[in-house]
């Protein structure tokens, strides 16, 4: 079902609640049974990897020893990706107004060889898929194809107004359907490129993040790396 937009003058006092000031241009994304987008991200059924790859170098025996988190206020912005502080989580994070455009590069850098797996922590205003809510993002590793991310996908209908840890995934333009964003890497620097897809209205409803977690195992709990304080 599509919700109402929300107004300028209720999208003011949520959007002091998530940090962001209320964007009244209206800029609304296309979420909905078929959440298509008009950039040039996607993925396909074969995109389960991407990135540079191994190089021969030994791979993790204790895969805790490479597992860590870059936050988006660390990150470079490409307007009109901005900042703006998330009362909730007591942090800046990143956020764009405008479907397709802006950008934040979040670094990190790998010790040991191997495929890694991706959580981010994320804002949804509206839980579930539905029209005129901002719930999307692009995604990309080093030099690897853009992936399309529909998180509002799996956040539960109903509850809405959520900070939430959810696995990245890549959406594979059907429906909902995603496939495992997992990305081999060599020993070294690397960049994680989120790009705005959906630039949500009213201020609260925009695709925001605030921190990427990064693991070679796949069971990582990305919660303990920056705990979401109870609402």
């Amino acid at each position: 079902m599509t919700r109402p937009t929300i107004g300028t003058g209720i999208g003011l006092a949520f959007a002091l609640a998530l940090g962001c000031s209320p964007n009244t241009s209206g800029n609304g994304g296309t979420d909905g049974e078929d959440p298509s987008g008009s950039g040039s991200g996607s993925a396909s059924a074969s995109d389960t990897t991407n990135g540079e790859g191994s190089t021969g170098a030994a791979t993790c025996t204790n895969a805790d020893q490479d597992t860590q988190i870059t936050f988006a206020n660390q990150g470079t912005l490409v307007p009109p990706m901005e900042l703006g502080f998330a009362d909730i989580l007591g942090i800046d994070v990143a956020r764009s107004g405008t479907s397709e455009l802006g950008t934040v590069t979040m670094p990190f850098t790998t010790t040991c060889n191997g495929p890694v797996h991706l959580w981010a922590l994320v804002w949804d205003a509206v839980g579930g898929v539905t029209n005129e809510n901002a719930d999307s993002l692009y995604v990309t590793i080093d030099d690897g194809d853009e992936q399309a991310w529909i998180y509002g996908c799996v956040t539960e209908e109903g509850v809405d107004q959520r900070w939430r840890w959810l696995p990245l995934e890549s959406w594979t333009m059907t429906q909902c359907n995603h496939i495992p964003f997992v990305v081999d890497l060599a020993p070294g620097e690397h960049t994680i490129v989120v790009r705005s897809r959906e630039g949500g209205s009213g201020g609260i409803d925009v695709a925001a993040i605030a921190g990427v977690v990064i693991s070679h195992d796949p069971q990582t709990d990305p919660s303990p790396f920056f705990p979401i304080p109870d609402e």
